[in-house]
């Protein structure tokens, strides 16, 4: 699954986790704030114990990349490109901002 946000003009958002290359343990904060909203937080949880990682692949790549873990991406783009940022040019950009 792929969640996105865009923020246009004046604003903030930020990961309130510890970055990590491997991926993000447990649940995700991020905070934010926007003029006409103001303070905002969003948290993307685990959900129900019924929810489990995929458990295929190699037990090497798992270490690097845990599945059960949540990768995460941050990118700027032009003011105009904002509405197409979950667009396969964007997503997949090299770098991480967080």
């Amino acid at each position: 699954m792929i969640f996105y946000v865009g923020l246009e003009g004046l604003g903030s958002l930020s990961l309130q986790n510890e970055p990590d290359e491997r991926g993000l343990a447990g649940d995700v904060t991020l905070e934010g704030s926007i003029p006409k909203l103001g303070e905002f937080k969003i948290d993307i949880t685990a959900g129900p114990s019924t929810n489990k990682p995929p458990q295929i692949g190699h037990k090497k790549y798992w270490n690097e990349k845990p599945l059960d873990r949540t990768s995460y991406r941050s990118v700027k783009v032009p003011t105009e490109d904002v509405w197409k940022a979950k667009g396969k040019d964007h997503i997949l950009r090299s770098g991480r901002e967080c």
